[in-house]
Protein backbone atom coordinates (compact mmCIF):
# COMPACT_ATOMS: atom_id res chain seq x y z
CA UNK A 1 0.00 0.00 0.00
CA UNK A 2 2.83 2.39 0.70
CA UNK A 3 3.95 2.11 -2.93
CA UNK A 4 0.68 3.39 -4.34
CA UNK A 5 0.50 6.17 -1.76
CA UNK A 6 3.59 7.73 -3.31
CA UNK A 7 2.46 7.25 -6.89
CA UNK A 8 4.38 4.08 -7.59
CA UNK A 9 3.57 0.41 -8.07
CA UNK A 10 5.56 -2.21 -6.17
CA UNK A 11 7.52 -3.50 -9.17
CA UNK A 12 8.67 0.03 -10.06
CA UNK A 13 9.79 0.61 -6.49
CA UNK A 14 11.77 -2.63 -6.40
CA UNK A 15 13.15 -2.04 -9.89
CA UNK A 16 14.54 1.36 -8.91
CA UNK A 17 16.06 0.04 -5.70
CA UNK A 18 17.54 -3.03 -7.39
CA UNK A 19 19.23 -0.77 -9.96
CA UNK A 20 20.47 1.60 -7.27
CA UNK A 21 21.99 -1.21 -5.22
CA UNK A 22 23.45 -2.77 -8.35
CA UNK A 23 25.22 0.50 -9.16
CA UNK A 24 26.51 0.70 -5.58
CA UNK A 25 27.73 -2.89 -5.56
CA UNK A 26 25.40 -3.75 -2.68
CA UNK A 27 24.80 -7.28 -3.93
CA UNK A 28 22.63 -8.59 -1.07
CA UNK A 29 20.33 -5.57 -1.19
CA UNK A 30 20.09 -5.85 -4.96
CA UNK A 31 19.22 -9.56 -4.66
CA UNK A 32 16.47 -8.73 -2.19
CA UNK A 33 14.84 -6.17 -4.49
CA UNK A 34 15.28 -8.29 -7.63
CA UNK A 35 13.47 -11.14 -5.91
CA UNK A 36 10.68 -8.80 -4.85
CA UNK A 37 10.43 -7.38 -8.36
CA UNK A 38 10.25 -10.88 -9.82
CA UNK A 39 7.32 -11.71 -7.53
CA UNK A 40 5.31 -9.19 -9.54
CA UNK A 41 6.70 -9.67 -13.03
CA UNK A 42 8.88 -12.19 -14.85
CA UNK A 43 11.74 -10.42 -16.55
CA UNK A 44 14.90 -11.89 -18.04
CA UNK A 45 16.95 -8.77 -17.34
CA UNK A 46 16.17 -8.91 -13.63
CA UNK A 47 16.87 -12.64 -13.58
CA UNK A 48 20.28 -11.86 -15.10
CA UNK A 49 20.94 -9.10 -12.55
CA UNK A 50 19.97 -11.50 -9.78
CA UNK A 51 22.36 -14.15 -11.12
CA UNK A 52 25.11 -11.54 -11.53
CA UNK A 53 24.74 -10.53 -7.89
CA UNK A 54 24.93 -14.13 -6.72
CA UNK A 55 28.11 -14.50 -8.73
CA UNK A 56 29.61 -11.39 -7.16
CA UNK A 57 28.95 -12.98 -3.77
CA UNK A 58 30.69 -16.17 -4.92
CA UNK A 59 27.48 -18.18 -4.89
CA UNK A 60 28.02 -19.67 -8.33
CA UNK A 61 25.63 -22.58 -7.85
CA UNK A 62 22.74 -20.20 -7.24
CA UNK A 63 23.90 -17.98 -10.11
CA UNK A 64 23.74 -20.98 -12.46
CA UNK A 65 20.22 -21.86 -11.27
CA UNK A 66 18.98 -18.33 -11.88
CA UNK A 67 20.67 -17.94 -15.28
CA UNK A 68 19.13 -21.26 -16.37
CA UNK A 69 15.64 -19.90 -15.63
CA UNK A 70 16.05 -17.24 -18.31
CA UNK A 71 13.86 -18.16 -21.27
CA UNK A 72 16.50 -17.92 -24.00
CA UNK A 73 19.88 -16.71 -22.77
CA UNK A 74 21.41 -17.03 -26.24
CA UNK A 75 19.35 -14.12 -27.55
CA UNK A 76 21.61 -11.81 -25.56
CA UNK A 77 25.32 -12.65 -25.60
CA UNK A 78 25.94 -10.88 -22.27
CA UNK A 79 23.44 -13.15 -20.53
CA UNK A 80 24.75 -16.29 -22.24
CA UNK A 81 28.32 -15.40 -21.30
CA UNK A 82 27.23 -14.66 -17.74
CA UNK A 83 25.82 -18.17 -17.65
CA UNK A 84 29.09 -19.53 -19.09
CA UNK A 85 31.11 -17.77 -16.40
CA UNK A 86 28.78 -19.04 -13.69
CA UNK A 87 29.00 -22.59 -15.06
CA UNK A 88 32.79 -22.34 -15.20
CA UNK A 89 33.05 -21.08 -11.63
CA UNK A 90 30.61 -23.73 -10.45
CA UNK A 91 32.95 -26.38 -11.87
CA UNK A 92 31.01 -27.17 -15.05
CA UNK A 93 33.86 -26.74 -17.53
CA UNK A 94 32.28 -28.66 -20.41
CA UNK A 95 28.99 -26.75 -20.13
CA UNK A 96 30.88 -23.44 -20.09
CA UNK A 97 32.77 -24.45 -23.23
CA UNK A 98 29.51 -25.36 -24.99
CA UNK A 99 27.95 -21.99 -24.18
CA UNK A 100 31.02 -20.05 -25.34
CA UNK A 101 31.03 -22.03 -28.60
CA UNK A 102 27.34 -21.29 -29.22
CA UNK A 103 27.89 -17.56 -28.67
CA UNK A 104 30.93 -17.54 -30.97
CA UNK A 105 29.03 -19.09 -33.88
CA UNK A 106 25.68 -17.40 -33.36
CA UNK A 107 26.96 -13.82 -33.11
CA UNK A 108 29.13 -13.17 -36.13
CA UNK A 109 29.52 -9.47 -35.33
CA UNK A 110 30.00 -9.36 -31.57
CA UNK A 111 30.24 -6.08 -29.74
CA UNK A 112 33.51 -4.97 -28.20
CA UNK A 113 32.24 -6.05 -24.76
CA UNK A 114 31.21 -9.46 -26.07
CA UNK A 115 34.64 -9.94 -27.70
CA UNK A 116 36.30 -9.06 -24.40
CA UNK A 117 34.11 -11.49 -22.48
CA UNK A 118 34.78 -14.26 -24.98
CA UNK A 119 38.53 -13.67 -24.75
CA UNK A 120 38.40 -13.70 -20.95
CA UNK A 121 36.37 -16.91 -20.79
CA UNK A 122 38.45 -18.69 -23.43
CA UNK A 123 41.62 -17.77 -21.53
CA UNK A 124 40.17 -19.06 -18.24
CA UNK A 125 39.09 -22.29 -19.97
CA UNK A 126 42.58 -22.74 -21.46
CA UNK A 127 44.22 -22.18 -18.07
CA UNK A 128 41.97 -24.74 -16.40
CA UNK A 129 42.57 -27.28 -19.13
CA UNK A 130 46.36 -26.76 -19.02
CA UNK A 131 46.42 -27.27 -15.28
CA UNK A 132 44.08 -30.21 -15.61
CA UNK A 133 42.26 -28.95 -12.56
CA UNK A 134 38.79 -28.02 -11.61
CA UNK A 135 37.87 -24.39 -11.09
Amino acid sequence: MVYWGIGSVPESHHSRLANLYLDLGKWKNCINHCKKYLEYRENDQYQAVLAYCYGNLGNWTEAVKVYRRISNPYDQPAIALGLAEAELNAGNLERAKEIVAVVEVSHDRPSYATKGSLEFLNERIREIQERGQDV
